[in-house]
């Protein structure tokens, strides 16, 4: 008999083909079977499968498993619980079998839902650290042994605890990925001395006044070192301490004193403080130390400043028991101490801007809403040209700055420094949910993530924030305006500039929107503030978004730098304007682009208040060659000028009669050959005109041959100018005003002193630089060396007129100097003149003056119009006797009248001219005693005439000098005074203008058209039932950017040195955002973390920092992202639409014919390759399932089922199975797949959130690459462990090895298989019997058997043949029987009945088919009641 043999090696379900064309080997359907594939001799056996057992309780009312993670490295599972009321997190120990709670939830917290779209479908374990996200909430992540340890049971709240050991049940805040960090700055109190007075706060009194005499005896003698009973008393009460050495000096340098100071103290042991007296012993003493009481400056030695060269500003941040860091506090104003103002060429710098910082404390860095799980607190610490950021310490829970929350900086050193990119970081951008995630590269990646805030306030009306702002005076931590002062410089806002205030809000986890700003928020600082100590204020009018926590104020301020510079002197330029001389150090601070501003008037600290803008026209490097040019005037001559060529303007010639000229200069004179000349007029009423260079001198003859008539003709090189015009107005001759004088000089080129190390910058001479500089010009180009009284007397030839002046009387030192205007007849000389030019004391024939003769030339000492002048001093008859003089009164003056070269000035002078002596003489005189060596009275007789030739006539003054007699001195009614200066030109090395010069500002290049904005105050939180207290009310800022001296400088840099370190505009970086900011869904977004490094024990998972390149973003035409998956090492995206990778910590470069070559990069997320294949996931990511390089998931819209390997994207589905998904999946929308790595199965359950019914579980098997057979579990979640399928129903873990077989969930469901035999389907065939080869057959019990010899007398379970149908008949085989190794029986067809009738079954002839067989409307069902209906036949 013939015998067809099916077997089942192909193991795989096909519903698709044709009955006629299944494969052998394929069947139909299946359910709860798997066919055997393991090595053994059952290959390709029909098996049913292990049922389910439950592992632990869990017990949570209406629970159901929401995600599940398996720890293959710990071998444990953890899954997601939703309850009716409690949510959970539960771990299974497969080693010690055991069910424990992590974290129970009964309030809320963790808001998990069972509705599909918040399934948890992205979880990740590192080191103990569970990650997942819901899409619902923000991404969470838990320490899972620290939850454990605080939940004893599946019924009680999870407790955490806290840095005091407390414990408190745990909150959102402690599970979110997100971490809060501190919105307040630190507070900082600064000195500039560690000492502190008694109270341990205020700072310690350590400079002072006294007074003290630090010699002994006569002659005085200096103290010796060693010396230990110096006593200082103090008005005021000092804090100096035993062993403190103080310094004693009595100059005025930077630091009060001396370079060199000149005693050095330490205070006795015994000492108590504070106190008004200490005793002290000398360390050292210097050897010009006065001998004599002398007030003396007192201060603390101390160590060196702290940041002396620096702005620094401190912060902190927290950091959390998992290794996270918290983004940086505010960071506060900058730590330094400005000195008092002192910035002059001499110098070159601003010393008020060295910091003299000596005390830090650092306090509230633990504010009172500190979080619970932040166990250590950095203090840190940033300079301010540097974006590195320093740890200075690092305070733990325990520590004492810990308890105190103060923490004292004693160093510059640092412990530690922090990645730069943490400046970038203002808040962590962890999206607020996300539907996917994964762990690439230790980092965690969120995908199709929701960011940013909608801005509608309580009235669903769009924010639009509006301000009230204002510059206003700054205000101490008491709310008291601080006072200016000259002595007290403090921070500011700087004038003459424009600030725009904008304002961030803030979450609860510190994330921050741009900055809203408005035109309302704009105020502008006028230069007249620049005197003034400023600060902003600012006011919000308009209500906040309800999802704001907090807000912060920004500051946007967009000018370039600036710089101050000291003017050292100023020079009349050629064409009328003013050259000014500054420091070369300075140099780099300006070019011809350059406007200066003139910020402090000269030798004063009167602030410049008017515009004062000057650009800057021209540049040397050197002193140009008009300022070396200087005039050697030859002297002044008195001549009427000749009509024909006389000064008028535009004329270029005048005429001096020879006569004169020879009367004044000499015949021959050296002016008629000398090169360089120029000349000039004067008048006593129309003043003197600038300089006329000449060009040649020529002699003109008169007329009438009188040689007397001769003139002089002087022709200039350009034309005389309208400085003339007043000489002869109209450019009438004979309206010309008296007193005309004609000055010659000749021009010198010499680089002066004052040059050296200057560089020159010329600007416009205006009435206000006038004003604020050139009239304050102090003293010219020089400066006083010595100062002499001069008397000028009429006396007697008598000794007690002579002793008045000469040591007998009071007074008589400072009179020994006089203009020699007297008549004594009784005068003899001592030796021959002495001196440089003996000419001055000899007659014409070379012969010695007599003492008539000398008195007749030099009758008055000083005369107008002379180029000579004589003094007299008392007491000495030649300079070798200067020694008896006091050196401190008047040898510099004799020194100076008796050398050639000596610079003179008298201080009358109101012309202030100055005089060079060219040449000297000197002689001995005895007065009215002949016999003088051997009198008594020696002293008073002798003296010495000092005669000197000056480079030019006496300019001013009457006949004889005009000496004005001292108020209250008056010895005689013709007792006269006056004060002449020895001068020195200014140099580098010596005295400058003045010490306290006008200080010039830059006006800043164009604005830097950036719109950044500042950090400018610390986190207000937003009370929105309170918004008046806490939201719409006035904040003063803690934001300056310079500091004001009170004088109208402002200076934000270290020494206003050129490139030294500036106060930033801030720290904190934020900007508006051009186009509408609202919340937003990065349907085809990544973002991703900072690194996690369990070896150093870095943490950076919740650091987005939205500055870096963080993101990525897929082609939006592949849909919302679904589902990431690491794989190998690159990302698989799973979108709606389509499937990539995307390469990780690598990028792809391509060739010409389109092949990727890798290449390695340092961006994290690289290229994005699609896969081919019109296939995506849909928006089912729980269908989606791994196993090593293979994943399976589903695609609903298209109604696939997905393999993706290594040969790409295969839609597995189509293994005849095509139709069934595409029906299945359009159903149900809750696909749920998981791999068993036991068995090798892809199980998807397909399930619909309401009850639709045809619910399936379904099984794809590799290895038959086809779908095996269906299942009667449809779990919530499943997964593998160790080769153990689990899967979860109800919250409940079930392993899947219970030997009672298809019991899933105490449910049993039989195992089946639809099979189809169409061996030769065209052939007619007749079944008899089936055979099968396998275990026990079903064994249906025979109760009708007496004997007992039947095999069928106890029933048992197995395999059964529940229909068998072909396109004739139908039938069964309710059991086998075992012959011979096989199983048995014959077919038994189905009983005809009226139930089953086959119209197909019955022919009528001749008349036709019958159609239908059916039973009247109500009958019974009985062979009477049928009715039969025929088809006509047509064939």
């Amino acid at each position: 008999m013939p015998e067809i043999q099916h077997t089942f090696t192909a193991g795989k379900m096909n519903k698709d083909l044709d009955e006629r064309l299944v494969p052998n080997g394929q069947y139909r359907d299946a359910m709860n079977i798997q066919v055997a594939s393991s090595d053994g001799d059952d290959v390709g056996a029909v098996q049913n499968i292990l049922g389910n057992t439950q592992r632990g309780v869990v017990g949570i009312t209406g629970g159901k498993c929401i995600g599940s993670i398996a720890d293959t490295e710990n071998e444990k599972i953890y899954w997601f619980v939703c309850g009716n009321s409690t949510d959970a997190i539960i771990e299974y120990d497969q080693i010690a079998n055991e069910v424990n709670p992590v974290l129970i939830d009964t309030v809320g917290v963790l808001n998990f839902s069972k509705e599909n779209e918040f399934r948890i479908t992205a979880v990740n374990i590192i080191d103990g650290l569970l990650f997942f996200t819901d899409n619902n909430s923000e991404p969470k992540v838990i320490n899972i042994s620290k939850f454990k340890a605080g939940t004893p049971n599946l019924a009680t709240h999870t407790v955490l605890t806290d840095q005091d050991g407390a414990t408190y049940n745990f909150a959102e805040d402690d599970v979110t990925v997100i971490k809060k960090g501190p919105g307040v700055a630190p507070t900082i109190t600064m000195a500039n001395t560690k000492r502190v007075q008694t109270d341990g706060v205020t700072p310690g009194v350590i400079q002072g006044t006294t007074s003290f005499n630090f010699s002994y005896g006569s002659p005085a003698v200096l103290r010796d070192v060693g010396y230990d009973s110096v006593s200082l008393t103090f008005a005021n009460v000092m804090d100096y301490r035993a062993g403190d050495i103080l310094i004693l000096g009595a100059g005025d340098d930077e630091n009060g004193f001396d370079d060199d100071y000149q005693v050095r103290l330490q205070v006795n042991a015994g000492a108590s403080s504070p106190s008004l007296t200490y005793t002290c012993t000398i360390l050292s003493i210097h050897e010009d130390t006065p001998k004599e009481t002398t007030t003396w400056e007192v201060n603390l030695k101390q160590d060196d400043p702290l940041f002396e060269k620096e702005f620094v500003r401190f912060g902190y941040r927290y950091k959390y028991k998992d290794g996270e860091y918290s983004t940086f506090s505010p960071f506060t104003e900058v730590a330094f101490l400005p000195k008092d103002f002192l910035y002059n060429p001499q110098r070159g710098y601003n010393l008020g801007m060295e910091n003299d910082l000596r005390y830090l404390k650092i306090s509230n860095f633990r504010p009172s809403d500190l979080p619970k799980q932040v166990e250590e607190i950095d203090i840190i610490f940033k300079k301010e040209n540097n974006t590195n950021v320093y740890v200075v310490k690092s305070i733990k829970f325990g520590d004492d700055e810990w308890i105190n929350n103060i923490y004292e900086l004693e160093t510059e050193m640092i412990y530690k420094t922090i990645e730069t990119n943490q400046l970038l970081r203002p808040f962590d951008s962890v999206p607020k949910k996300a539907q996917c995630q994964e762990l690439v590269a230790n980092r965690i990646i969120y995908g199709n993530y929701t960011h940013n805030f909608d801005l509608i306030d309580v009235d669903n009306q769009e924010v639009t924030t509006k301000f009230e702002v204002a510059s206003v005076p700054r205000k101490d931590s008491a709310g008291t305006v601080i006072a200016t002062s000259e002595t007290s410089p403090e921070k500011s806002i700087k004038s003459q500039r424009t600030y725009q205030i904008g304002v961030v809000y803030r979450d609860e986890y510190g994330r921050e929107t741009p900055v809203q700003a408005d035109d309302t928020g704009v105020v502008t600082i006028n230069k007249d503030d620049a005197i003034n100590y400023n600060a902003l204020q600012a006011k919000v009018t308009t209500k906040p978004p309800t999802f704001a926590n907090s807000f912060k104020f920004f500051v946007k301020e967009t000018s370039n730098e600036y710089y101050n510079l000291a003017m050292d002197r100023w020079y009349d330029a050629e064409d009328g304007n003013v050259w000014l001389s500054f420091a070369s150090s300075e140099r780099n601070k300006v070019d011809e682009e350059t406007f200066l501003i003139l910020k402090k008037k000269h030798n004063s600290d009167e602030f410049v208040k008017e515009k004062g803008k000057y650009k800057i026209i021209a540049i040397e490097n050197e002193a140009p060659q008009s300022l070396k040019e200087t005039k050697t005037s030859y002297g002044l001559v008195s001549t009427e000028f000749d009509n024909s060529a006389y000064p008028i303007p535009d004329g270029t010639q005048v005429d001096v009669l020879k006569s004169e000229f020879e009367a004044r200069f000499g015949e021959n004179s050296e002016i008629l050959s000398a090169s360089g000349l120029a000349i000039r007029f004067t008048s006593p009423s129309t003043g003197t005109t600038r300089y006329y260079d000449v060009a040649t001198i020529g002699l003109q003859l008169n007329s009438s041959g009188v040689s007397a008539d001769d003139q002089y003709r002087f022709t200039i090189k350009n034309k005389f100018e309208d400085d003339v015009e007043e000489l002869y107005p109209g450019g009438i001759f004979t309206d010309g005003v008296s007193g005309i004088e004609l000055e010659i000089a000749r021009t010198e080129v010499k680089s002066k002193p004052e040059f050296v190390g200057r560089f020159f910058v010329k600007i416009h001479r205006d009435a206000l630089l006038e004003e604020k500089i050139l009239s304050n010009e102090n003293i010219g180009n020089w400066s006083i060396k010595h100062q002499q009284g001069v008397f000028k007397r009429s006396m007697g030839c008598n000794s007690s007129a002579w002793g008045d002046h000469a040591g007998s009387s009071n007074n008589a030192e400072e009179k020994r100097i006089f203009v020699w205007n007297h008549n004594c007849g009784i005068n003899e000389f001592k030796g021959d003149p002495k001196g440089d030019n003996l000419n001055l004391l000899k007659t014409g024939n070379g012969s010695n003056m007599s003492f008539n003769q000398i008195r007749e030339v030099y009758k008055y000492g000083v005369k107008k119009g002379r180029d000579t002048i004589m003094f007299a001093v008392l007491g000495i008859r030649y300079l070798e006797d200067a020694h008896s003089l006091d050196a401190g009164m008047h040898l510099p003056f004799i020194q100076a009248m008796t050398k050639p070269g000596a610079y003179i000035r008298f201080t009358q002078d109101p012309s202030e001219t100055v005089y060079k002596i060219e040449s000297t003489a000197r002689r001995g005189l005895r007065h009215f005693d002949k016999t003088w060596e051997s009198d008594d009275d020696w002293f008073r007789n002798k003296s010495m005439i000092m005669v000197a030739k000056l480079d030019k006539p006496i300019k001013t003054g009457t006949n004889s000098f005009s000496f004005v007699g001292p108020a209250g001195n008056p010895d005689v009614p013709d007792n006269g005074f006056s004060t002449v200066e020895i001068l020195q030109e200014y140099s580098s090395e010596n005295t400058f203008s003045t010490e306290n010069p006008a200080i010039f500002e830059t006006e800043p290049k164009e604005a830097i058209d950036i719109d950044i904005y500042y950090e400018a105050s610390d986190a207000h939180t937003i009370d929105h039932s309170n918004l008046s207290t806490t939201f719409n009310k006035t904040f003063d800022l803690n934001y300056f950017n310079c500091f004001s001296f009170a004088n109208g400088v402002e200076s934000n840099r270290i020494r206003d040195d050129f490139n030294t370190m500036t106060i930033a505009k801030g720290v904190k970086a934020s900007a508006p955002l051009a186009e509408q900011y609202k919340e937003e869904i990065k349907k085809n977004g990544l973002i991703f973390s900072g690194i996690y490094n369990s070896t150093s024990g870095i943490n950076r998972t919740n650091q987005f920092i939205i500055a870096e390149p963080i993101t990525k973003d897929i082609n939006p035409e592949y849909g919302s992202i679904q589902k990431i998956h690491q794989r190998d090492t690159d990302l698989t995206v799973c979108c709606e639409d389509k499937i990539l990778k995307v390469l990780a910590n690598k990028d792809a470069l391509f060739e010409a014919g389109g092949n990727p070559q890798l290449t390695a990069t340092n961006r994290v997320l690289g290229q994005s390759m699609p896969y081919i294949g019109k296939f995506g996931i849909s928006k089912n990511p729980e269908s989606f399932a791994s196993y090593g390089f293979r994943s399976y998931f589903t695609d609903k819209a298209r109604g696939a089922v997905l393999r993706l390997s290594r040969d790409g994207l295969t839609p597995i589905s189509q293994h005849g199975m095509v139709d069934y998904f595409r029906d299945k999946l359009a159903t149900f929308d809750t696909l749920v797949g998981s791999y068993d790595d036991n068995k090798g199965l892809y199980n998807l359950t397909m399930q619909s959130t309401t009850s639709r019914g045809g619910e399936d579980t379904i099984s794809f098997k590799e290895q038959v690459t086809g779908f095996t057979s269906r299942k009667s579990f449809l779990y919530e979640s499943a997964l593998s462990l160790n080769n153990m399928y689990y899967s979860f129903k109800l919250g409940e873990l079930y392993s899947h090895d219970n030997p009672v077989r298809n019991t899933f969930y105490d449910t049993f469901k039989a195992s089946s298989i639809k099979v189809v035999l169409n061996d030769s389907p065209n052939a007619i065939k007749s079944f008899k019997t089936i055979s099968y080869e396998g275990s026990q057959s079903r064994i249906v019990l025979d109760s009708t058997d007496t004997d007992g010899l039947l095999y069928n007398l106890t029933a048992k379970n197995g395999w059964y043949v529940d229909s068998i149908i072909s396109d004739k008949q139908s039938g069964s085989i309710p059991e086998f029987i075992e012959k011979e190794g096989k199983w048995f029986n014959y077919i038994k067809g189905d009983t005809t009945t009226l139930l089953n009738l086959d119209s197909k079954e019955f022919n009528v002839q001749g008349i036709g088919l019958a159609s239908q067989v059916t039973m009247n409307d109500g009958a019974a069902i009985t062979p009477a009641n049928v009715i039969i209906t025929i088809e006509e036949n047509n064939d």
